[in-house]
């Protein structure tokens, strides 16, 4: 769905006065929020979602380089507007079972979910 470019140009996956956001504003959102990124009935243990950021992520899983899907309950993954190489993208990702949330690369032939920040 994504078009990775040098720029963190949205390629149009977002509506009008919406973006997806850039790898620092994902590492900023990280640090600011942590569990209350999750929804509240997402997540258990130390990793459950306080959902106190009104951002409510759900742990929708995602679709793996071989194709398959995984993780649903488990996991939130989400891709920013950057790349890090030809083969690597930048994403945020959470478990249900641990307070913290992370941002690294991972390869573009995954799948994962896109949340868009008004501008």
């Amino acid at each position: 769905m994504l078009q990775y470019s040098e720029s963190d140009v949205d390629q149009g996956t977002s509506p009008p006065g919406w973006y997806l956001p850039t790898h620092y504003e994902l590492r900023s959102l990280c640090v600011s929020v942590q569990d209350a990124l999750k929804a509240m009935v997402q997540g258990g243990g130390s990793g459950k979602g306080t959902g106190g950021s009104g951002f409510s992520a759900l742990l929708g899983g995602g679709r793996y380089r071989s194709g398959r899907f995984g993780n649903l309950d488990l996991y939130v993954y989400f891709w920013s507007s950057e790349d890090f190489d030809a083969g690597e993208a930048s994403r945020m990702y959470s478990s249900g079972d641990n307070s913290h949330v992370f941002v690294s690369s991972y390869g573009k032939s995954s799948r994962c979910s896109l949340r868009c920040t008004r501008d």
